[in-house]
């Protein structure tokens, strides 16, 4: 997986984030790779968490106006040597991004080679900005539901 974003934290700091994702989270049995975070029930919980064997994941909820930010999975390994926790893109994000990744390499060769106008290759660019912009967006936003999760849970 492609992980954007690693936070090395000290041993009490993982165990406070951890606790503050666990209470405001709601429980799923399965990966969180291919389950719907979309609600649009108000709730007290900001995140969906999955507890599997090395780690527990967690994932944003969002509302359907925030279906087309690329969505987001928080990991905190569980063993005790690993003090960070690290955040990716989800299965489909990653398949978003690397799709407008090759298509942008695909068209840049294509005109290389072939010596025609350049104005072909803004469209997979500006769609690859784009991406970027809402994955810089949603990083954002997941550290401030981060933070509001350990002040609700202080």
């Amino acid at each position: 997986m492609i992980y954007l974003k690693t936070i090395t934290l000290t041993e009490t700091e993982k165990l406070v984030i951890e606790q503050a994702l666990r209470k405001c989270s709601l429980k799923r049995t399965h990966a969180l790779d291919l389950v719907s975070t979309v609600s649009d029930i108000g709730s007290n919980k900001i995140f969906l968490g999955y507890d599997s064997k090395k780690e527990v994941q967690f994932s944003r909820l969002r509302t359907s106006f925030e279906k087309f930010l690329p969505r987001m999975i928080v990991i905190i390994p569980k063993n005790g040597t690993d003090i960070e926790y690290k955040i990716r893109y989800s299965l489909l994000s990653t398949g978003v991004i690397v799709f407008w990744a090759l298509g942008f390499i695909v068209v840049t060769a294509t005109a290389l080679v072939n010596k025609y106008n350049y104005e072909g290759i803004m469209v997979p660019a500006v769609f690859f900005a784009g991406f970027m912009l809402l994955t810089m967006l949603e990083l954002k936003i997941i550290s401030k539901r981060i933070q509001k999760a350990i002040i609700l849970n202080s």
